[in-house]
């Protein structure tokens, strides 16, 4: 998986989440359970940065992703 596809299907998922659209949240969540193999906060995974975040590991090839989570207002 590459960094666009992971941004691609967080804002998919996050979208349909955010709008209700149970359909689209119920077919982007089958897709994440087929591409992603585990996610885990910052703190559980001993990253060390003064912001929260999380650590999407991507279930086929391995490679790890890091979303931070920051307040921006």
């Amino acid at each position: 998986m590459h960094d666009t596809e992971i941004e691609d299907l967080l804002r998919r998922l996050i979208d349909a989440a955010a709008t209700g659209d149970h359909d689209a949240l119920e077919e982007v969540a089958m897709e994440v359970a087929e591409r992603v193999s585990c996610v885990r906060t910052f703190e559980d995974d001993g990253v060390l940065c003064m912001n929260r975040g999380l650590v999407i590991e991507a279930l086929k090839d391995g490679r790890e992703f890091q979303l931070q989570i920051v307040r921006s207002r």
